[in-house]
């Protein structure tokens, strides 16, 4: 290991290894009338990952599994929308990585369309990571120094020419 004010060297060699995962996704429109549809989605992905032969069975920053549902209500004036991710702690980790915890994020955005015949200026107010929870994305090299915003409120507009 480096002494104090080192840095650490990290060398990634070509080996034999096998990757599997998928991204399933899915749509249903469960409410529709002139005015107004209302939609569940939901998405789901993960990636498996086998070294062959190497010092450890795993690559390092392989995602975990995650997990995505939404409702969205539709309309001329404006849209809502709240959505729950989870995400699976990752705990098969290679050497010299660190274990992630998982997490649930609440979200809800409400989009506004001042100007229904005209959808190029919308007002957007969002609440992101509504339950306030230290989430890390395992994939980053920065993870274990840089966490997800905590919870957070953003007001936008948008005008579009």
């Amino acid at each position: 290991l480096p002494g104090p004010g080192e840095l650490q060297r990290r060398a990634f060699t070509q080996g034999g290894v096998d990757f599997w995962g998928g991204e399933i996704t899915g749509a249903y429109d469960f409410y529709q009338s002139t005015e107004y549809i209302g939609t569940l989605d939901v998405a789901f992905d993960w990636v498996e990952v086998n070294v062959l032969g190497g010092p450890s069975t795993t690559l390092p920053r392989i995602p975990p599994y995650r997990l995505k549902a939404g409702v969205e209500g539709r309309s001329d004036y404006g849209d809502l929308r709240f959505e729950v991710w989870w995400v699976q702690a990752k705990n098969r980790v290679a050497i010299n990585e660190l274990p992630t915890d998982a997490y649930v994020m609440l979200n809800l955005a409400f989009t506004a369309h001042p100007f229904p015949d005209q959808r190029n200026v919308t007002v957007v107010a969002q609440g992101r990571n509504l339950l306030g929870e230290e989430a890390r994305v395992h994939s980053s090299f920065l993870k274990d120094k840089l966490p997800l915003p905590g919870r957070e409120a953003r007001i936008s507009l948008s005008m579009a020419f």
